[in-house]
């Protein structure tokens, strides 16, 4: 039984790393980027990476986005991408 349940586990484990090597090679590799936590934004015109909570900062009357990879997704699910112009020599 022992033995049953360890190479049940190898293979668990072999086939999980499939499907994560798979996604990754697959263009989900963004998906997995998102999920990550993004910093507060120092103010509500920040170009690089972040997020802008409404509720919380500034007035409190604004829209909640988050910014990636230039473009802002507000939180009532319009996006927006960055001008170009106001990327120039931004570092990400």
């Amino acid at each position: 039984m022992f033995i049953a349940s360890t190479a049940l586990r190898t293979v668990t484990r072999a086939i999980a790393g499939v499907v994560v090597m798979s996604a990754l090679t697959w263009g989900t590799a963004a998906a997995v980027r998102d999920a990550l936590p993004l910093p507060a934004c120092a103010t509500e015109d920040q170009v690089t990476d972040c997020y802008w909570d409404a509720q919380t900062r500034s007035n409190g009357a604004g829209r909640s986005f988050e910014v990636r990879d230039g473009v802002v997704f507000y939180a009532d699910g319009e996006t927006v991408a960055i001008p170009a112009s106001e990327l120039e020599g931004v570092t990400r």
